[in-house]
């Protein structure tokens, strides 16, 4: 009994309480943000698939420009 007065009095079971409400919170928290990585893991995946294929498009144009003007004017 003395020990329960003396836990009350010190205020860790209140205390302990809170901060057991808040673990729980910043653990649903954590859960969260790491499904936000995730996305963003993802999103960043596909825009880097997007650049890779604009970058080949805009270097085929100036390749095959010279190559008809070469077939054009019979250089080769």
């Amino acid at each position: 009994m003395a020990k329960e007065n003396q836990e009350i009095v010190n205020g860790w079971v209140v205390w302990g309480k809170h901060v057991l409400e808040e673990l729980i919170e910043l653990k649903e928290q954590n859960k969260e943000l790491d499904r936000n990585v995730n996305k963003i893991h993802t999103e960043i995946a596909v825009l880097k698939v997007k650049s890779g294929i604009w970058g080949l498009l805009g270097g085929l144009i100036p390749v095959t420009i010279t190559l008809v003007i070469i077939f054009i004017t019979g250089l080769l």
